[in-house]
């Protein structure tokens, strides 16, 4: 077996895939939550970081924080899921994203698709996997309509002669 790396693509025994992690971040424990849930469903995932914005931070340590993730994955692709669009996780991934060309940025997105893409780091590009993020997340997004009550009270309605 050999391993070769070349930008954010790896060779390992013929394989080539795409080195990637995902950052999950958000108000709150939004992110630790995420983590809880995704472990229950998928195991530990190492190439899956977790960063809340606590009410003890700023946007200053926020960054700071991601920085870190950052400085620690140089060279490979870096997918932020933050929990909504406009705040302040998203605002400071974006600032980041400006300086450095292997960072996507998303917004909104629920635990499916952020499961499914983190079944996808290694089979994708970056700008690829935040377009699946997203594309999974509208996908997965459904309204279940209880037909049956509206259906008993329209016979119920055709019984009494209304």
């Amino acid at each position: 077996m050999y391993i070769h790396w070349c930008y954010n693509t790896f060779i390992y025994g013929g394989f080539i895939g795409m080195k990637n992690i995902l950052v999950v971040t958000g108000h709150g424990k939004y992110a630790t939550s995420i983590k809880s849930t995704l472990e229950v469903l998928a195991g530990y995932n190492d190439e899956v970081k977790y960063i809340d914005f606590t009410q003890e931070d700023t946007d200053v340590t926020l960054k700071e924080k991601m920085q870190i993730v950052i400085d620690g994955n140089i060279g490979i692709g870096i997918l932020f899921v933050c929990d909504l669009l406009g705040g302040t996780p998203f605002k400071s991934a974006v600032e980041l994203s400006i300086i450095n060309e292997n960072i996507e940025v998303v917004a909104g997105c629920n635990v499916g698709s952020i499961l499914e893409t983190t079944f996808q780091l290694e089979n994708m590009a970056i700008y690829e996997l935040a377009d699946l993020i997203v594309e999974s997340s509208i996908k997965s997004t459904v309204r279940f309509k209880n037909n049956i009550f509206q259906t008993k009270v329209e016979d119920l309605d055709s019984d009494l002669g209304i």
